[in-house]
């Protein structure tokens, strides 16, 4: 009877270290997750006949971006200043070599879409894949050193001095 109660005693002793071990263990996991969560931050801005929405996502507090996603909508007519179909067409043709150079380059996805004279385009960057050299050079702005990765902070600051508002 001793032996038994000894043996059921180490038994529970072992077990309670087992689920103390697991549930320390899964606080960690849990914890570690948290830190990892996909943050999305989004500007917008409109005028002009256009609507520009840029999310940036990352991960934790980091502050590199690891994912950028543009999207343009665009009222050619308003923009371009004439509605004749011809206008229209050159400025689709535009907005189609745009999103074709955009889509040759590695780590960058574009779409763009006509509906009438309304222009939907899509451009999705994975930060860690792209060139950011070629990237400048497709959108004709020069880079003023190695630029490897978005800074969250400093795209924040950027954009609300240009007259972007963040969307809570």
């Amino acid at each position: 009877m001793k032996k038994r109660r000894a043996r059921l005693a180490s038994t529970q002793k072992w077990r309670r270290e087992l689920v103390a071990w697991l549930s320390a263990f899964g606080l960690v996991v849990l914890l570690a997750g948290c830190s990892q969560a996909v943050h999305k931050t989004v500007f917008a801005h409109s005028g002009g006949g256009e609507k520009t929405t840029l999310a940036f996502y990352t991960k934790g507090r980091s502050d590199h971006v690891d994912k950028q996603v543009t999207t343009l909508d665009i009222d050619m007519a308003k923009v371009m200043g004439k509605s004749d179909a011809k206008t229209l067409d050159r400025g689709w043709h535009v907005m189609q070599a745009d999103a074709q150079a955009h889509a040759k380059l590695h780590g960058v996805k574009a779409t763009v879409a006509r509906s009438g004279k309304m222009v939907h385009e899509v451009v999705t960057v994975d930060t860690a894949k792209v060139d950011f050299g070629k990237l400048a050079k497709v959108d004709g702005q020069a880079l003023a050193g190695k630029t490897d990765h978005i800074s969250l902070d400093n795209v924040t600051h950027t954009l609300k001095q240009d007259g972007y508002q963040e969307v809570k």
